[in-house]
């Protein structure tokens, strides 16, 4: 890929952001280059790398240069489709990356995958990675609501800017309140009640 593919995911109860990056190679493509450089970057501020190693081929000079980049990180070399014939040992990796320690993965069948995601929450509570104080949000009703509470908020924020009289702010305040409301459930109207119980099976 050579775009920067973002997704939000949940192990155990503690939000991760996940970033998917182009890979990192000599290049004379413009194009790549560019995503070459992205990637950089997001290395850079990355709280936690999945170096991720193809078990099959052995490792490459492109692994190589990707190891000398992320040596240091907080992270885990993944060893990638360990169910077929592996050309990669365990005593290959060590000093690959420095502080990357190696999980053997089949993302095929889903071997490892578990230990994986214990290894994460264990450098979270060992306070190795850096979660952040936001929040995420994933119900869909919620984060609509949101949006629209920002909208309004924004509306409100631009009357102050134009010098309206503070009487012109009352309809969009309410709409902020009104949205927000239906998060806490203060403000529910009939139709948002009619979708929640419409998702679940009440009494029976």
């Amino acid at each position: 890929t050579r775009d920067v593919i973002e997704e939000f995911i949940s192990i155990k109860g503690i939000p991760l952001k996940i970033i998917d990056t182009a890979g990192i190679r000599e290049t004379d493509d413009l194009v790549e280059k560019i995503g070459v450089e992205k990637t950089k970057e997001m290395l850079e501020e990355a709280d936690l790398v999945l170096f991720m190693l193809d078990a099959t081929t052995g490792i490459q000079q492109e692994d190589r240069l990707i190891a000398g980049l992320v040596s240091g990180k907080t992270g885990f070399i993944l060893i990638n489709k360990t169910d077929l014939r592996p050309e990669i040992d365990l005593g290959s990796i060590n000093g690959l990356a420095e502080g990357l320690g190696p999980v053997k993965i089949s993302l095929r069948t889903g071997v490892g995958l578990e230990e994986l995601k214990e290894k994460i929450v264990q450098k979270v509570m060992a306070g190795q990675v850096d979660v952040g104080e936001g929040v995420m949000v994933t119900n869909v009703r919620h984060r609509n609501a949101l949006v629209e509470a920002r909208d309004s908020l924004q509306e409100v924020l631009n009357t102050l800017a134009m010098g309206m009289p503070t009487d012109c702010m009352a309809i969009d305040l309410r709409s902020a309140w009104e949205k927000l409301g239906e998060i806490s459930g203060e403000t529910l109207g009939e139709d948002v009640i009619d979708r929640i119980f419409s998702e679940f099976c009440i009494g029976k």
